[in-house]
């Protein structure tokens, strides 16, 4: 009787295997859903980088046409009333004239005065639309609106394009 009075004192140190597997079990599902969020912050902080860089891409863009035609004495093409794809400025200060605007291969290219073509758009920015207007009238200032349509050129992001545009009005220098 008193072997088995011992044995019934005695207590378990430690856990069961049942209560290992448990265990084992409730931490691998919540390491898999902490990285399953970590991999979808990654994700969504790319796409959002990506979709700044295409947004920061056009606003240069912008900013640098806008920047010529505010220094452009006349505009040779497109002429008033009409849109195109090309947009030729003869500026105040001759020496480069003219600075053409043009899209080739999905790209934003810029020439000056028969120098070396220029990419405006960064290597990984497709400029899928570019439309130049002018609104002015014959022996008036030119209204030169300008619309963009840029998106990533490997559209792993899925980021939708986008639509940028502009108007700047140069002024007649009589």
């Amino acid at each position: 009787m008193k072997v088995v009075k011992n044995m019934k004192l005695k207590k378990q140190k430690g856990f069961s295997l049942i209560e290992i597997i448990l265990y084992i079990g409730i931490v691998s599902v919540v390491l898999v859903i902490l990285v399953f969020v970590f991999q979808e912050m990654l994700f969504l902080k790319a796409k959002v980088s990506n979709k700044v860089q295409i947004v920061d891409n056009g606003q240069f863009i912008l900013n640098k046409i806008s920047y010529y035609l505010q220094n452009a004495e006349s505009v040779n093409e497109p002429l008033p009333g009409q849109s195109g794809q090309r947009l030729s400025l003869n500026l105040i200060q001759g020496s480069d004239n003219p600075v053409e605007f043009f899209l080739e291969n999905n790209e934003l290219k810029m020439q000056k005065a028969g120098q070396e073509i220029q990419s405006l758009t960064v290597s990984n920015v497709s400029l899928n639309q570019l439309l130049f207007t002018n609104q002015g009238f014959i022996n008036q200032s030119d209204i030169i609106q300008i619309q963009l349509n840029l998106s990533n050129r490997v559209n792993y992001w899925q980021n939708k394009p986008i639509d940028l545009q502009t108007s700047v009005k140069l002024e007649k220098n009589d």
